[in-house]
């Protein structure tokens, strides 16, 4: 059983480390490295759960299936790429049920991850952030800052609605079926902070005035106040908000139009270049996200339009967050 454990553990740590040299390289995690994995995965798993933990099998499969359901979901909703999916499912296919229990007594300890990854995409910006500052490549604009004070306060109370929906369903609905660990509910709502503005039917107008409304309504016969009860949370996700204002300027960056390569993402006043060329083939208006990654075809039709427009020597990229 420790030999199946420590196999799968080995194929984890070998996969994270490909992955994670191969987003920062070229953006991408290639299938065919995913599709081995996963393979090894179900020959171990069938060995472990067969013949060792027969009584964990069922653990296995609630943990994985919410994994699955998540991933595919943060697919769709365009947060994360296919790859960065795949990847989560593929974890979820390797790691050792019996470990589950190193987290006792968090139920679903591999959302851990996904929480994670998000807090640790958030501090990679903010690092990255620094790093430009002290090159003094793009210094802060407070002017920039305040004239968009009104849009942040907003886009606060904006991301407030929904934790503290998120929050009163839980304390009212799941609490008393069963309870989660303090931590994690915390790790779980940062996460959920930091992506609900890249959820797309989230910004609806008539849903957010709905939540709102179930806000209001729930605390009023729960008698919670979930800023009263989860107090610390709250400021961090303010913080965050605030230091999120100060990034907004480095979410771009500027390229030379020969370095365009496949999966990456233009700003919308480049996409917008580009389709006045009148060039056959160009990508369409991008909305900042995964949805408008360039595909290959695509690339090469910018690059080529490059060449022949010495007068434009660069694009401006959207940085993408290596989830991975």
């Amino acid at each position: 059983m420790i030999v199946i454990e420590i196999a799968l553990l080995t194929i984890i740590l070998a996969l994270g480390l490909y992955a994670s040299i191969s987003d920062f390289i070229i953006g991408l995690i290639k299938n065919r490295v995913l599709f081995v994995a996963i393979a090894l995965g179900i020959i171990f798993d069938f060995c472990y759960y067969t013949f060792y933990c027969q009584d964990l099998f069922r653990s296995f499969i609630i943990n994985f299936a919410i994994l699955f359901v998540v991933a595919i979901v943060l697919f769709l909703t365009h947060i994360w790429a296919g790859g960065d999916s795949k990847l989560l499912i593929t974890i979820g296919i390797l790691y050792p049920a019996r470990l589950y229990y190193i987290f006792d007594p968090i139920p679903y300890p591999l959302l851990l991850i996904i929480a994670f990854s998000f807090i640790l995409g958030y501090l990679y910006l903010l690092a990255d952030t620094l790093v430009c500052l002290f090159n003094k490549r793009a210094p802060v604009s407070w002017k920039s800052v305040g004239q968009r004070l009104g849009k942040y306060i907003m886009q606060y109370a904006f991301t407030m609605i929904y934790v503290v929906a998120t929050t009163l369903i839980y304390e009212y609905f799941i609490q008393p079926i069963f309870s989660l660990n303090n931590i994690l509910m915390t790790v779980l709502l940062i996460a959920f902070a930091l992506a609900v503005n890249s959820i797309k039917i989230l910004k609806n107008r008539g849903l957010i005035i709905a939540t709102l409304v179930f806000d209001v309504i729930m605390s009023i016969i729960t008698r919670i106040i979930p800023v009263s009860t989860n107090w610390k949370t709250y400021v961090f996700i303010l913080i965050a908000t605030i230091l999120r204002m100060v990034m907004s300027n480095y979410n771009y960056k500027e390229i030379p139009v020969k370095g365009i390569r496949r999966g990456m993402i233009l700003s919308i006043p480049s996409s917008i270049v580009l389709i006045q060329s009148r060039e056959e083939g160009m990508p369409e208006i991008s909305s900042e996200d995964l949805q408008s990654r360039l595909s290959e075809g695509e690339a090469d039709i910018i690059r080529a339009w490059g060449l022949k427009n010495p007068g434009r020597q660069t694009l401006i990229i959207v940085r993408k967050i290596p989830f991975a």
